[in-house]
């Protein structure tokens, strides 16, 4: 019945769309064949965009989460995991002679549901030499990392983990052909499961059967034939001192996301990380006599004693350390909750005494075990209060609620519980954190040994104890034949980024051209003179013409910048389209909206250059979230000039009759209305009550003559001709920065702000709207960020968004003013280092690289 309705509901706005776009189409060319006024021709847009938007909209419905108690089972999709996928890790330090016969023993699994992740630990033998020859197969991903010893390689790996079902073996053990085959099954069998573990073969250092009789004798019936038969049952696991699991295991991803890291401490990470699955779910032997893995002994040495010796003082630690942990676990949670929460707690059979509403206003209180459990909305109106306060349980209810606000209190410990897929990749546009499925039997299992775990292990462990450095993905070497695509190619910032990219791909390795499919400019002549290859159509081409370019360059990956053509022909010809969403698409009409839907089918990811872009891609444009990635744009840390900031900041400011004491705020930006420059100067009225001297420099080209007169009108009006300046454009913005004390930018819509990253890169304090890449500083002390005229950037659209551009918001100028005046005592910091390594653009074009290659390898596994 539901889904019934569902699909009724989907008919009905796509004959809305259709209808909407046809009204469109036909006012479009009466106003273009009538002699009516700009006025009249704006205000009848207006209306008729509104009707359309009605016609066209989404029904939103929020789950009744009070209701969603289903079955025992936890569907992968809500969890944001692929269904039926094992994820393999594989971690490795300086094993380099024995690793090979590891992965082979991986590929040869007769379950071929699977991907590899190997991760590299600071080996110094020639390791990575040895996997040269895996980097290009399409289920394996190899990461190298400094040494960071075996636990945290395990928690790096597992990060990168997609598969519904986790595993990990090592370098010097190997798997029999069935041992994934057998323990899928196993766990499909039963969901109420959460591991499974087998019996495995026992081999000596020369691969074969071990016959030293003093190893696990408890467990061989037969010592000469090296077979571990193990207990059938768990229940003694966490009690008695023996990790009689073994190395033949699987468990739900979800469990893995919910219990997290491996203990960098113990020394003994498995055993504590199965202790810790045992508190909370069943594990299960797979109840066959069945021997899937072959355990690697090593010789019975002077210093094998002696590594046997440690590890059994690792183990009684580990025992005091679960006896502690065991009575914490055994403490009933005490729950901070909204109406949202307590309506899904209390049909779980939460008694009330354990709950408590989050108070309206101020900090929440602490408590030592205290998780706080609310709806999406609710983070969103104010995610500050839950930020570092301890375990976060958030409901995603709603899909209009502005999830991205939420970016740092869902940074900093929470697990999300989602209705479907949609909502998990939500969750992993923004956020690394847990997402379980809402209506599992088992998710108020989930949402407690998520807590427990939680508040237990950080209240034992460190912050810098449990700090990892994230490991390089190692690209393979097959060069891939990718295409960059533009409809104009002409002058401006989106042609720069597809020039820099192209140099980038082809650094990389890649065969790498650009194709316009309409007018050429100044930057075709710039991506030729940088021997780039750029092959211009000159319209669209026809399907035979783009079908024989793509089969003649050998074309595996077209990314489309501003260019939708082609989605469809890609798609029957089995080559990866890529949409790069640049901006939150605002001012799409309706029948751009429909080409944008048409074009989805055939489009098998979006990269986004922001969360804010990819919301609005999702919300606003319909088009499916569960193929969105971000990759933020980045700057360029070359235009940064590190040798003469003082020189600079002098230059300039005795070029604008300045002293050094006097505060500079500037604004980069092409003069034009969605920039709000009008609106930025109004506001600056409020910083010059406070501080006379105060200038603003407005540097950018007069894209709007008209818009620039208005400017100039209403900095005479204010009273503030000698404190703003319009610098116009100058090519050198760089020492424009170190010349200003604070940045600001009001813009109505961004992608990626390149000037807001230059401006944090060089330490000034900013002032930005709450749009485009705005959510990373928002736990930024030197960012202030403010609401816009229309509030969340979703409400935007062609239908009201002239009205906002046109209509004076004094509140939002006096939110401006007063976020200006706070600045005034921050200073900038000079140049922030740790940003710059950060949001280098190298670091986002070989993200493209690894995407692009993650994209062939699918691909390939697909046509396998």
């Amino acid at each position: 019945m539901n889904e019934r309705m569902e699909n009724n509901g989907a008919a009905a706005t796509s004959a809305g769309r259709q209808i909407g776009v046809f009204l469109y189409r036909v006012a479009r060319y009466v106003g273009r064949h009538l002699p009516l006024s700009h006025a009249v021709k704006s205000r009848a847009k207006a209306r008729l965009l509104a009707f359309i938007e009605l016609l066209q909209r989404r029904t939103h419905k929020r789950p009744e989460v009070g209701k969603m108690v289903g079955g025992i089972e936890m569907r992968p999709e809500a969890c944001g995991l692929v269904p039926g996928l094992v994820s393999v890790i594989l971690p490795v330090y300086n094993q380099g002679y024995l690793i090979g016969e590891a992965i082979e023993s991986v590929l040869a699994q007769t379950y071929r549901n699977f991907e590899l992740i190997i991760v590299n630990d600071g080996s110094t033998d020639g390791v990575e030499q040895m996997l040269q020859p895996y980097l290009s197969h399409p289920q394996i991903r190899v990461y190298s990392q400094k040494n960071q010893r075996l636990p945290k390689a395990l928690s790096n790996a597992f990060d990168f983990a997609e598969g519904e079902f986790w595993t990990w073996t090592s370098a010097d053990n190997i798997m029999e052909p069935r041992m994934l085959e057998m323990l899928v099954e196993r766990l499909q069998s039963d969901p109420s499961i959460g591991m499974t573990y087998a019996d495995y073969y026992a081999i000596d250092d020369r691969g074969e059967l071990l016959q030293d009789p003093t190893w696990r004798a408890h467990n061989r019936p037969n010592v000469a034939s090296g077979e571990i038969e193990l207990p059938r049952n768990t229940a003694m696991l966490n009690t008695v001192q023996d990790n009689f699991i073994g190395a033949c295991f699987m468990y739900r991803g979800w469990i893995g996301r919910c219990f997290g890291d491996y203990d960098p401490q113990l020394g003994i990470e498995d055993y504590d990380y199965w202790m810790r699955i045992n508190a909370f779910f069943p594990i299960r032997h797979l109840e066959k006599k069945a021997f899937l893995y072959r355990y690697r002994v090593h010789d019975n040495t002077l210093s094998a004693q002696a590594q046997e010796h440690r590890i059994l003082e690792k183990v009684q630690r580990l025992m005091k350390y679960e006896g502690e942990r065991a009575a914490f676990y055994q403490q009933p949670l005490s729950y901070l909750v909204d109406d949202v929460g307590r309506k899904w707690l209390s049909r779980r059979g939460v008694a009330a005494r354990h709950l408590q509403a989050v108070p309206a206003a101020g900090d929440l209180p602490r408590g030592p075990n205290q998780v706080s459990v609310v709806g999406i909305s609710t983070l969103a109106r104010s995610p500050h209060r839950f930020h570092d306060a301890g375990p976060l349980v958030v409901i995603l209810d709603d899909d209009r609620a502005d999830y991205v606000r939420a970016h740092d209190a869902l940074s900093t410990g929470a697990l999300a519980l989602a209705p479907d897929a949609e909502s998990a990749a939500r969750m992993r546009l923004i956020s690394k954190c847990p997402v379980i499925d809402i209506s599992s039997g088992q998710a108020l299992a989930g949402v407690q040994a998520y807590a427990k775990n939680r508040l237990f292990f950080h209240a034992t462990r460190r912050p810098d104890e449990l700090a990892r450095q994230r490991p390089q993905r190692l690209l393979p070497p097959t060069e891939h034949g990718v295409l960059l695509q533009v409809d104009d190619f002409v002058q401006g910032g989106l042609e720069n980024v597809v020039i820099d990219l192209a140099i980038s791909l082809r650094g990389l390795g890649h065969r790498v051209a650009i194709a316009t499919l309409g007018r050429e400019g100044h930057a075709a002549e710039a991506a030729r003179a940088a021997g780039l290859e750029v092959h211009s159509f000159g319209k669209r081409p026809t399907e035979q013409a783009y079908t024989d370019f793509l089969r003649t360059h050998r074309i595996d990956v077209v990314n489309a910048h501003y260019s939708l053509f082609g989605a469809d022909i890609c798609a029957r010809l089995g080559i990866p389209f890529v949409q790069t969403v640049h901006n939150s698409y605002v001012w799409l009409g309706p029948d751009d909206q429909q080409a944008h839907l048409q074009a989805d089918a055939g489009t098998v990811s979006y990269v986004c250059v922001s969360a804010t872009a990819a919301r609005y891609a999702d919300l606003a444009l319909g088009l499916d979230v569960t193929r969105m990635k971000v990759i933020p744009n980045g700057i360029d840390p070359r235009t940064i000039d590190r040798t003469h900031v003082a020189e600079n900041r002098a230059r300039l400011r005795q070029s604008w009759g300045i002293g050094d004491e006097a505060p500079v705020y500037l604004n980069v930006a092409s003069i034009m209305r969605p920039k709000a420059q009008l609106q930025l100067v109004r506001a600056f009225a409020e910083v010059v009550g406070q501080a006379p001297e105060a200038r603003l420099l407005l540097l950018g080209r007069a894209v709007e003559e008209d818009y620039l007169r208005e400017i100039e009108a209403a900095v005479v009006e204010n009273g503030l001709v000698g404190n703003v300046i319009l610098a116009g454009f100058n090519p050198d913005v760089a020492s424009f920065y170190q010349a200003a004390d604070y940045f600001v930018l009001p813009s109505f819509w961004e992608g990626w702000s390149l000037s807001l990253g230059e401006a944090v890169a060089n330490g000034l304090p900013c002032v930005v709207t709450d749009v485009g890449s705005a959510y990373e500083f928002y736990d930024h002390p030197a960012v202030e960020v403010v609401t816009p005229p229309f509030g969340d950037i979703i409400e935007l659209n062609c239908a009201n968004l002239g009205g906002y551009l046109d209509r004076r918001d004094t509140a939002f100028e006096q939110r401006l003013g007063e976020a200006m005046v706070r600045v005034l005592s921050r200073r900038g910091t000079g140049l922030d280092q740790g940003f710059i390594e950060r949001a280098d653009r190298a670091v986002a074009y070989r993200s493209y690289a690894v995407h692009f290659a993650e994209l062939v390898a699918r691909r390939q596994v697909m046509r396998q």
